[in-house]
């Protein structure tokens, strides 16, 4: 229902500043009922989104039910050039909140841009509106590239339906990067060498310095399209509050400082086994952390593809509770029969909530530009306490067992 044709609703910067974020809707309530909207017309992208939420389907457009609305407009200007607006609503018995934002993009040269927004919302709980905004210009080529940007998000800037990082904040950034084909008489594999930086400092609407974050890095990629990556970063952070990195570890106001290096491979996703491993290790907090990353995938066939991966933290931190790691299992599976049928299946584990979570998705394209979908969702939780994986003399109860069928259909008007 939200992911098809999400990309008309993007506003703003992916997984910090955020207009409009789907997962938002539904967060706090069930979703009774909804309807969305999207198309084109002429040069004009449309889009329309309003789904009702509340605890029960008694709840359905009565006082105690929440609407949640969002339209999305687009249109191209001229050649390579794009602009659009977006409004989202909030509206409950005892609050309203509206976010209005307008957005501008424009490609120049082969892969260069300019990109432009700025949001406003306006709060029934609040005297004041709060408004955020984003410029950026990326100069990009098959030798080297560049890009520059600012950011600004009020401190009371929150869009109800939205995704806000952090507030508070004025970010200026800018990164390099210089890749040029090199030939090595004794290295004939190596064909491109990778040099880059980038730099980000972040202050308070006040000026008052938070955070400040510095990388380096440099690879080589070889003639099948491997290659290997070394980074180097430096942070800073400036923590005017404390906060709990995990329920019974806590860390304290104050400036820290501190360096990590990392190295990372991978090989060419085309190739039948692929795969890439990152390693990363430095300072975090006045403490140490290492981080282990992998993917292994095996294709078998242009019907069948199977994919591994692992994220792994150890945290060391000179506090009480700090000593601890984190991992993430996932594994999946992608089918075809035909260009018309095809399944995937996702599953997933983490030992902090060591959950099991596993989705099965089916789609049928049954007409051109048409589909049938069916997916089943299951979750497992183990009983117990720690940070160990799997033990096999746990319970395993079972959280949610879910299914979902999806119809649709395109008439051409």
């Amino acid at each position: 229902f939200f992911l098809e044709r999400s990309g008309l609703f993007e506003h703003g910067n992916p997984r910090y500043t955020q207009t409009f974020f789907s997962r938002r809707i539904g967060l706090r309530d069930q979703i009774l009922a909804g309807a969305r909207m999207t198309g084109q017309i002429g040069r004009f992208s449309l889009g329309l989104l309003n789904i009702e939420t509340g605890e029960k389907l008694g709840d359905l457009l009565g006082s105690k039910s929440t609407n949640n609305t969002v339209a999305r407009i687009r249109t191209t200007l001229f050649p390579r050039a794009t602009a659009g607006a977006i409004f989202t609503g909030y509206d409950t018995a005892s609050r309203t909140n509206y976010a209005f934002g307008v957005d501008a993009q424009y490609r120049f040269l082969s892969a260069s841009e300019f990109t432009a927004w700025i949001t406003r919302v306006r709060d029934s709980q609040q005297i004041d509106d709060a408004m955020a905004g984003h410029a950026s210009l990326r100069i990009q080529n098959d030798l080297y590239g560049a890009e520059a940007s600012f950011s600004s998000v009020g401190a009371d800037y929150d869009p109800a339906l939205g995704f806000v990082r952090r507030r508070d904040a004025r970010r200026y950034a800018a990164s390099a990067q210089y890749t040029p084909l090199v030939e090595f008489a004794a290295l004939p594999f190596i064909r491109r060498l990778m040099l880059g930086g980038d730099y980000a400092y972040i202050e308070g609407q006040d000026g008052n310095k938070q955070s400040v974050d510095l990388e380096i890095e440099g690879g080589l990629v070889f003639n099948r399209r491997d290659g290997v990556e070394v980074v180097l970063r430096r942070q800073f952070e400036r923590l005017a509050h404390s906060f709990f990195i995990r329920p019974d570890a806590e860390i304290l106001p104050g400036d820290y400082n501190y360096s990590q290096i990392g190295i990372a491979g991978q090989t060419d996703s085309s190739r039948r086994i692929y795969g890439e491993m990152a390693v990363l290790a430095g300072g975090f907090f006045h403490g140490d952390r290492t981080d282990i990353i992998g993917t292994l995938g095996y294709r078998h066939s242009q019907y069948l593809q199977m994919e591994g991966s692992f994220n792994h933290s150890r945290i060391d931190l000179p506090i009480s509770g700090g000593d601890f790691s984190a991992t993430v299992l996932t594994a999946s599976l992608l089918g075809a029969v035909s260009r018309k049928l095809f399944a995937k299946a996702l599953i997933q584990y983490d030992n902090f909530t060591r959950d099991l979570q596993a989705n099965i998705r089916i789609d049928w394209i049954h007409t051109p530009g048409s589909d049938l979908f069916l997916v089943f969702n299951t979750s497992y939780h183990f009983t117990g306490e720690g940070d160990d994986l799997f033990d096999p003399h746990r319970d395993v109860l079972l959280n949610n067992r879910v299914g979902v069928a999806k119809l649709t259909y395109l008439v051409l008007l």
